[in-house]
């Protein structure tokens, strides 16, 4: 009589005969003291997981028997504790080929794909997950700070804030070969001015202590960036609120720069950037464009302005020779302006148990009464400005205010998010 088929939820180091159905979920390669291996995530069709690792001596046996996608049935392996510091699966146990394991019947079992269970970045920022198992996470690249493109000395990197659809940021970090990929992809959805989701399947975490809280790519996760064709990317950006849809030349000012080793921009002087590709105007001129502009303009911030979205959408007020209009700042102003970045002030009111999001922190009246010279994109149809640059020069200031004057206009309001 056949042995029969078990549940992956009744796996356990009590024997080493049993026989499972599975879908391989997830497979990727490790290297360690010069040897390869390769580890992979079972599923079953209930929608359990489980960890199988194929060490080195037995992986010519199995590469072309295991093939992410397709479905098997397993027989014969070792079960032992799953004791490590970070783990892709939550299951107690994981698996072990041996010279006994035997892979049959592929693609004889219907098993549906294994759905992406994202943790919330809300989950995240207050610590109720589990820390020591990976973790998926999706969002939409709102600024970009540190790059390393270049190997060498230094290991390939690239840092950013990602904002979900509640408007939280979270720092996260690519490095080496994901990092690679972000740039290269990222190049052209910045040429196409389109919004950019990162999914990280299998990320960790890393707590706040040197550095901000934030997620990073392991050596076994899964790096997509926002394609039309993937159901839960297109989803992502479909719910994100429009107005919160930033683009990558929005954030550069049109320009895919990453570092002072990746674009000829990075040759221009700040006075320079600020009007590279943008026409000079006074606010009183901006809104009465019809179409999307980049514009050089100087204001003056005024007013922190409530709204249902509280602090983590500031709305802010600012004038300029008597006409009003609000601007839309991102995380890298905001942490030019303040010293401090959206996330760090959120993750500040957080541990001071403030999570009401309309009690506004005293550290933003610091935004106000500002003078600036700012680059930014106009929006005709919401009618509201995004701050792509700013720069705190008082002879630009100065010149721009001389070629405008200034006469009083009639008062004509618009809003300013950061």
């Amino acid at each position: 009589m056949s042995r029969p088929v078990e549940r992956i939820a009744e796996i356990n180091d009590g024997k080493e005969l049993w026989k499972i159905v599975v879908r391989i979920h997830h497979r990727w390669k490790v290297v360690s003291n010069n040897k390869e291996h390769f580890e992979m995530i079972f599923v079953d069709k209930l929608g359990d997981d489980i960890h199988a690792v194929v060490p080195a001596p037995h992986v010519s046996v199995f590469t072309e028997k295991c093939l992410l996608g397709h479905t098997y049935t397993v027989s014969n392996f070792k079960v032992v504790p799953y004791v490590l510091a970070f783990r892709a699966s939550g299951h107690k146990y994981m698996i072990k080929f041996t010279a006994g394991t035997s892979v049959l019947d592929e693609d004889k079992h219907e098993i549906p794909p294994k759905s992406i269970l994202f943790t919330s970045f809300s989950d995240i920022i207050t610590g109720r997950f589990d820390k020591h198992v990976l973790i998926h996470v999706v969002g939409m690249v709102d600024s970009i700070g540190y790059a390393q493109t270049e190997s060498g000395a230094k290991k390939q990197q690239i840092s950013m804030m990602l904002r979900d659809h509640s408007n939280n940021m979270l720092n996260c970090t690519l490095w080496e070969s994901y990092a690679d990929q972000f740039i290269k992809f990222n190049k052209v959805r910045v040429a196409a001015s389109l919004p950019t989701v990162v999914l990280l399947q299998y990320a960790k975490v890393k707590e706040e202590g040197k550095y901000p809280l934030s997620v990073t790519n392991t050596y076994n996760v899964t790096l997509l960036c926002v394609d039309a064709d993937f159901p839960v990317m297109k989803d992502f950006i479909d719910r994100m609120p429009e107005e919160s849809r930033v683009t990558l030349s929005e954030q550069l000012g049109g320009n895919s720069q990453y570092s002072s080793q990746s674009s000829e921009n990075h040759q221009l002087t700040p006075v320079q950037k600020l009007f590279s590709k943008a026409v000079v105007l006074p606010i009183a001129e901006i809104i009465q464009l019809t179409d999307v502009t980049f514009c050089a303009t100087v204001a003056t911030t005024k007013l922190l302005v409530a709204s249902p979205f509280g602090w983590y959408k500031i709305k802010i007020e600012v004038t300029h020779g008597g006409q009003s209009c609000n601007f839309v700042f991102w995380n890298r102003e905001c942490e030019m302006m303040l010293g401090l970045s959206a996330s760090q002030l959120r993750n500040t009111m957080i541990q001071a148990r403030i999570t009401d999001p309309l009690d506004f922190p005293l550290a933003l009246d610091q935004l106000l009464k500002l003078e600036m010279a700012m680059k930014v994109k106009w929006h005709p149809r919401w009618k509201n400005c995004s701050v792509v640059m700013i720069i705190k020069n008082d002879p630009i200031i100065q010149q721009l205010k001389e070629k405008w004057g200034t006469d009083e206009v009639s008062s004509n309001k618009l809003t300013f998010v950061l």
